[in-house]
């Protein structure tokens, strides 16, 4: 119970707390947990109707992909973690800086196993932004494949 004065003088400065910023927060704008840049996590599927996944740091590294397959009866997912592949573009403009659009991508090349022996897998893409929607595309081949042979597939993902 409170006496008359008391009770409105603790709902008025309960008030004029949260008025003030959440009593001793801070009073500046709520910054959204959106990663920036090009880092997070992307996702998407294949031409073959199977997941493709990439994460990327924030420091803008390749750090994993996880790719599935389906072809001439051979399915299953390619994993490859623990990578810290660069995907910022390698240019140099002359005269610098460079234009926007040159730096607005980040590329993406990873390849495994022999190439001409097999079995092989080479991944390649680029991620975009374009008014802060962030996209991606590219092939995978899958080379010489036991009992299965070879196929390439296209992809397409959003980061999450």
């Amino acid at each position: 119970m409170c006496a008359a004065g008391r009770c409105a003088f603790a709902v008025t400065a309960m008030w004029a707390c949260l008025a003030a910023a959440g009593c001793g927060g801070s009073s500046s704008p709520i910054t959204p947990t959106t990663p920036r840049g090009f880092s997070g996590q992307w996702s998407g599927v294949t031409q073959q109707g199977q997941p493709i996944t990439f994460t990327v740091s924030a420091d803008e590294k390749l750090t994993s992909i996880a790719v599935g397959y389906s072809f001439n009866g051979c399915a299953g997912t390619e994993t490859y973690s623990n990578l810290a592949l660069e995907i910022k573009p390698q240019i140099e403009c002359i005269p610098a800086p460079c234009p926007a659009d040159i730096s607005s991508y980040r590329s993406i090349a990873h390849d495994t196993g022999d190439p001409f022996q097999g079995p092989s897998t080479s991944i390649r893409g680029f991620f975009t932004e374009s008014q802060g929607f962030f996209t991606g595309q590219g092939v995978t081949f899958f080379r010489n494949y036991p009992g299965c042979g070879t196929a390439q597939t296209g992809w397409n993902v959003t980061r999450r």
